[in-house]
Parts: structure tokens; C-alpha cells; sequence
């Protein structure tokens, strides 16, 4: 699955966003990219040395397999927009048009900089969604990778499935500075957390149905990980306080065994660790919750 982000939503965080995000999805696109690139090299606001740093980042990331830049705009793809989508849409739009010029024409001389600021991100996550629709018109599967505004402009069809993959990606610790893309790229090629990513994205397509809120998707959210995270808690105690104890009162009984070539004992208790390990597994399978796994399991690595 691609998942698809602004890249003016980069700027805040820098490229750690980007280190956390692709762990979520096989491939992510940048909205803008190519243009945002050429923006922290030229621009009159940024062109400090971060800046142009990050700018050449991000130019190295478009040519790896991972990322890749999306600069057409709505226009170009409209005629691959669902009807549905593309009437929610024009309807956000002019919603949001009205918003502005209100606020705009409004008797303060300083509009309301928080509601214009939820504004923009309702429109950026907006823009995002239409070209996430446009590919999986064609075939794609893509997901905008965007946080759920506080505003109701949108026609009540529920939360998008890319909306709740961003909460659970919230709940991930940004990587530090110190963490490079190899580590990442390391992580990425990793089956086990392939397979947990895999599981998350299709949690959230079923989640994301018609009358799910923002608020209520969030709560889900925190609810289902901290079922896992409990039940994982409880099975590694478990085994960890079998294994201490076999450690402390076994250790003379293991050494005799050797010494005396009791090899059926010593194999009987070493199996008896790789079943625990077994049960440890196996509860992993059967865990509540296991669909946000790769939330626990990223920040214990990070």
C-alpha cells in the first residue's frame, strides 16, 4: 500500500517523520515534493543550512525504492476521481471557501488564526485523499496518510482508513536524530514487522465505515492497543519469571546432568524452555488487540 503525505506537513518535524511513517506502508509518495525541495533550497524563508540539508535528504529518499514524488495537482487528476468522491470534494471545497471569507470579513482585524490553521489542514488532507482515490481508481491501493481535522465540513460518511492508520502512527516515538536511514531500511525489510503493518492497514480499512468519528476512532485506537499491550505484558512476565526460576534452581541440577551424561533430562528441560517460548508465540497469534502490534513493537525498537 502507498501512503501519501504533504510535504508541507514536513517542515515541523523534518525528515523523522518520514523515518516513522514508511515503516506503515510499502511505499510513501510526497505531495508537493519536488517542489518543496526546490522551496527549502530557494525559498526566502528557509534557505538556512537545515533546510537545504533536509531538501537534499529528501531528493536522495526519491531514489530509493520507498519514495517517490507527487507534484500533479487536482486538476490534472479529476477525471480519475470517483463521482462520490469527487462531489464530496467539490462540496468540501466550496464549505471551505465560505469558512475563509467569513473569517476574512469577519469585524476583528485578526481572523481566527486557530480555525484558519484547522482549515488548512482539513484542505491538505482533502487534497491528499484525491489523489489516494485517484490511484486506487485505477487498480492502486493508496492511503492519505493525514491527521482528522477538528471541523465539520465533509459529508458524514466516516472517518477515512488513512485518517486511523495516522492515529496509530502517533503513538509511535519519532526516531532521533541519531537514527539513520539504514537502520531504517533495516527495519523496513523486516518480514515479521511487514506482516504487522499488513494486519494494521487492514484493521483500519474496517474500521473506517460510515458513522465513525474522529473521536470515537481515536478511542478505538487506544482501547485495542492497550488491550495488546496488557495481555503481552501479563504472557512475558510469565515466561520471563519461568525462566528466571529455572535459571536459579536449575543451574546445579543442569551442571550434574552434565557431568554425570544424563542427556534425556537435559534435553527434557530444554525443551521445556522452547515450549515456554512456544506458549510466548502463541500468545502473541491469539493476543486482543495484536491488529496494533506494530505500534509496541516499533517503539520498543526505535
Amino acid at each position: 500500500m502507498l501512503g501519501i503525505v504533504d510535504a508541507s506537513s514536513l517542515i515541523k518535524e523534518g525528515p523523522s517523520t518520514l523515518k516513522r511513517d514508511i515503516l506503515f506502508f510499502e511505499r510513501i509518495a510526497v505531495r508537493g515534493g519536488s517542489r518543496m525541495i526546490d522551496t527549502w533550497r530557494n525559498g526566502r524563508q528557509f534557505r538556512s543550512d537545515d533546510d537545504r540539508a533536509f531538501a537534499d535528504e529528501l531528493e536522495s529518499l526519491f531514489e530509493t525504492p520507498f519514495f517517490i514524488a507527487i507534484d500533479e495537482d487536482i486538476g490534472a487528476i479529476r477525471s480519475r476521481l470517483p463521482e462520490a468522491f469527487l462531489a464530496e470534494y467539490d462540496t468540501v471545497t466550496r464549505r471551505a471557501a465560505e469558512a475563509v471569507e467569513i473569517l476574512l470579513s469577519g469585524s476583528d482585524d485578526t481572523p481566527d488564526t486557530l480555525r484558519m490553521s484547522e482549515l488548512s489542514r482539513h484542505w491538505r488532507g482533502l487534497r491528499l485523499r484525491a489523489h489516494a482515490a485517484a490511484i486506487n481508481a485505477t487498480g492502486g491501493l493508496a492511503a492519505a496518510n493525514c491527521d482528522i481535522p477538528v471541523l465539520d465540513l465533509a459529508p458524514a460518511d466516516g472517518v477515512h482508513f488513512g485518517e486511523i492508520i495516522h492515529i496509530a502512527i502517533d503513538k509511535v516515538t519519532l526516531p532521533g536524530a541519531t537514527c539513520g536511514w539504514e537502520a531504517i531500511f533495516d527495519l523496513k525489510g523486516d518480514k515479521d514487522l511487514q506482516d504487522r503493518a499488513r494486519k494494521l492497514r487492514l484493521w483500519s480499512s474496517e474500521l473506517a465505515k460510515p458513522g465513525m468519528t474522529a473521536a470515537l476512532a481515536a478511542e478505538h485506537v487506544s482501547d485495542t492497543l492497550a488491550d495488546y499491550e496488557r495481555y503481552m505484558s501479563a504472557h512475558n512476565l510469565k515466561f520471563v519469571s519461568g525462566a528466571v526460576k529455572a535459571a536459579v534452581a536449575g543451574t546445579a541440577e543442569i551442571i550434574e546432568e552434565i557431568s554425570r551424561m544424563r542427556v534425556g533430562k537435559l534435553l527434557q528441560r530444554i525443551l521445556g524452555m522452547r515450549a515456554s517460548h512456544g506458549e510466548l508465540l502463541m500468545a502473541e497469534q491469539t493476543a486482543p488487540g495484536r491488529q496494533l502490534s506494530l505500534v509496541t513493537a516499533l517503539n520498543a525498537k526505535l
